[in-house]
Order: structure tokens, then C-alpha cells, then sequence
């Protein structure tokens, strides 16, 4: 591919850049080694079942149940396991089995408004779950309020043994979903359940944090606002497709973030001199990595626990509902200021760090001739395209 005429950059030199290059990569570990690597999972799937009279302020005021069993509702999310086995790579596989049916009682002894069935659910299905499960997804038979959130998940905690998979009745890793996506399985409809809600929540299972679209001022939103992350707006696909039933992708930094991407997939690049201009070529999924040695993200360390992520977002697949490709530009944070309760080493890892989509416009995407600066350091697309690479992105970045 030639390199076209970088505009701008009068009296800049360029270098090119290549996968070999090498680079500092404990910015790498940090991104990448802050969990267990998952490989497998074995998803228990229990239904909660909630008084039809309930006072708790959860759930949406109407008797309206599902009627299903734990099989039903495993077949009707079953896709999912196809959906973590492309995104991973086919590095990662899940197994769903059907658990038991936990039943709420009300008992009348607790305050008002202090009753939390939702969370009477989950625990006791976690402490009935079957020693091979590593996960829990409890799904209510009632549905929650529309200003409440449609579900919830945390990771767990590692067992002391990490040779083993660590139950999730010690762990007590699960997954929880109120009951309205499912209503469907009523009438029979399996096929027509949307998953994304709860490809979004096994996201956070697996210590992905949310993303948002930085704004002018570079705040990080505070809604779910990018459609092409499954950890942010996960029903961007069925508002374009209305039978979508999957989310938008996984993107590279959270494929790294579970194990899922090797060493060669990703460049992590020193920073440029100052009027100095780095090249490089991104690719997509899907590109034969044994003859293109083009990396799936570039990462650039820009110090005090901020990391830049660059990676090309394909309209295609479980992105099709882009209006196309792209590239992507991440701010990352995980210091002391991203959560309440840093960890030990004062940082801020798993879900709560801080991931902030940097382009603009509503899918913050960035296409041939676009760039976008963060800090003192500016990228820059130059070519976006198909050849006999696949679909690749020729970048350029320097600093000011």
C-alpha cells in the first residue's frame, strides 16, 4: 500500500513503524494481566421466580410472570455461546446448563423499601450452584421497572487455588437479568429474545468496563452513547435492525483484557519524538496473520496510568449496523481518580477503569483523512481500505 501525502506535517520527519518494533510493555500487563485469563466457563442458569404481589420497588407493578423453565430459557440464549466464541477468537468457550428455580417468599418483617428480591435471587442460587460452575445467570420471572436498570453482573473474586476453575459459589461471579426480554419464550418465541443486554452483562463478568463518547470538553459520558461496543450502547444494532438479536463487537482492548489476543496481535509503540511522524498499518479480524504482520490495536503509553488505543472497527458481522468502517482512538485510565476504592498498587483495574471513545460524531469513528488529538499527541488516518490485505487502516501519529 503507498503511503499517500501526509498534510499538515511540513518539516516532520516520518518513520515507519512495524509489529517488530520494539517498545516499554508494562503499560501491556497492566491492560492486560489484571484477571484471570478465561478460556472456558460453565454458565449455570437459574430462574428466580418473584411474588406476583411484590413490594418491591424493583419490579414493574403487574403480575405479568414468565411461565418458562431453565432449558427454555437456555435455548433461547444459547446463541450466545457463538457470539463469545468469534469475539474471543475461538479462544474462549461457554457451557450453559440449566439450574434450578429459586422462589421468593414475601414475609412481611421487612421495612418498606428495603426489600431486595432481586438480590435474595442471586445469592441463593449462588450458594446452590453445582461446584462446576464458574458462573451463575439468574434470570426473574418478573419484569423491572422502566427507570430501573434491565440487569446487572460482578466478576467475583479469584479462588486461592488458580490451577483450578473456581466455582462461582465461592466466587460468587454472576449474572442477574430481569425478566422483560423474555417474555417472549411465553408464546414460543425463543428465537426472538435479544441477547445483547446479557452479552453486555457477561462483559462486566469478565471485567470489562463501560465506554462512553468523549465530548468537546474530553468528560467522558455518562450514558451508554457508542454503538460499536457491546459494554456501551449494546442495543445500537437493533435500533438500525429491529430483529438484531446480538450487540456490537468486542473491542481489541477488552479481547486483550481477557487473554484473547497474543502478543503479535497487538504493537505497543513508544511515543514519537516531537515533529517526528510514526506510520503504521491496523487490521481487521479475519486477516491470515501468518503472511499480513499488521497488529489488531496499536497501544501508546502516555504515562500516570493513561494508555492511548487505536483499532479498526469493521462494518460487518455483529457491526454491520455502522454506517462503515472505521478507526477507533480509546482513552484509557485506570488510576487512583477512576473508582471509590483503588486496589492495592493504588490503581484502578477490571470494570472500573475508565475507557473514552475519542472521535467524533455519533459512532466516533474515524475514516480516511479524519484525526483526532488527545493530549499532545495526534492520530491521523490516511488510507482506509480492502486489498489484497483484507481491510486494513494506514495511521499516522505525532506529537506537538
Amino acid at each position: 500500500m503507498a503511503l499517500p501525502f501526509l498534510v499538515g506535517c511540513a518539516g516532520m520527519g516520518t518513520s515507519e513503524t512495524h509489529i517488530s518494533e520494539e517498545a516499554p510493555a508494562e503499560v501491556l500487563n497492566l491492560l492486560a494481566l489484571d484477571q484471570t485469563v478465561r478460556q472456558f466457563d460453565q454458565w449455570e442458569v437459574v430462574l428466580c421466580r418473584i411474588p406476583a404481589s411484590t413490594a418491591d420497588p424493583t419490579f414493574a407493578s403487574t403480575d405479568q410472570r414468565l411461565n418458562v423453565t431453565t432449558a427454555d430459557i437456555v435455548e433461547a440464549i444459547h446463541p450466545i455461546t457463538e457470539y463469545f466464541s468469534r469475539w474471543s477468537l475461538g479462544r474462549y468457550s461457554m457451557l450453559l446448563v440449566p439450574g434450578e428455580v429459586v422462589t421468593i417468599h414475601e414475609d412481611g418483617r421487612e421495612p418498606a423499601g428495603m426489600i431486595d428480591h432481586e438480590r435474595r435471587c442471586v445469592e441463593t442460587a449462588l450458594d446452590a450452584s453445582d461446584d462446576r460452575s464458574t458462573g451463575v445467570i439468574v434470570v426473574s420471572n418478573a419484569a423491572h421497572r422502566d427507570d430501573v436498570p434491565g440487569g446487572w453482573a460482578q466478576p467475583g473474586t479469584a479462588c486461592e487455588d488458580e490451577t483450578t476453575l473456581c466455582p462461582a459459589r465461592r466466587s460468587r461471579r454472576v449474572v442477574y437479568l430481569g425478566g422483560a426480554d423474555f417474555f417472549a419464550i411465553n408464546s414460543g418465541g425463543v428465537e426472538s429474545v435479544p441477547l445483547d443486554l446479557l452479552e453486555h452483562e457477561i462483559g462486566h463478568a469478565l471485567g470489562w468496563p463501560h465506554s462512553g463518547l468523549a465530548r468537546d470538553d474530553r468528560v467522558r459520558a455518562p450514558g451508554y452513547d457508542s454503538a460499536i461496543d457491546i459494554m456501551s450502547n449494546s442495543a445500537a444494532p437493533r435500533a438500525v435492525i429491529s430483529t438484531r438479536r446480538h450487540g456490537p463487537g468486542v473491542l481489541a482492548f477488552n479481547q486483550l483484557s481477557a487473554g484473547w489476543l497474543t502478543r503479535s496481535d497487538v504493537a505497543v509503540l513508544s511515543l514519537p519524538e516531537s515533529k517526528v511522524v510514526k506510520k503504521v498499518v491496523i487490521r481487521s479480524p479475519g486477516v491470515d496473520t501468518a503472511t499480513i504482520h499488521h497488529p489488531l490495536m496499536v497501544v501508546f503509553d502516555l504515562g500516570d496510568a493513561t494508555a492511548l488505543t487505536i483499532e479498526l472497527i469493521a462494518d460487518e458481522g455483529d457491526n454491520d449496523h455502522l454506517s462503515s468502517s472505521g478507526v477507533a482512538v480509546h482513552l484509557v485510565e485506570w488510576g487512583a481518580a477512576m473508582c471509590a476504592v483503588p486496589g492495592d498498587d493504588n490503581l484502578c483495574l477490571g470494570v472500573d477503569r475508565r475507557l473514552t471513545l475519542q472521535g467524533d460524531g455519533s459512532e466516533g469513528l474515524l475514516r480516511s483523512g479524519q484525526s483526532v488529538t488527545v493530549a499532545d499527541l495526534t492520530v491521523s488516518i490516511l488510507a482506509l481500505g480492502v486489498d489484497g490485505m483484507g481491510l486494513t487502516a494506514e495511521i499516522a501519529v505525532w506529537r506537538h
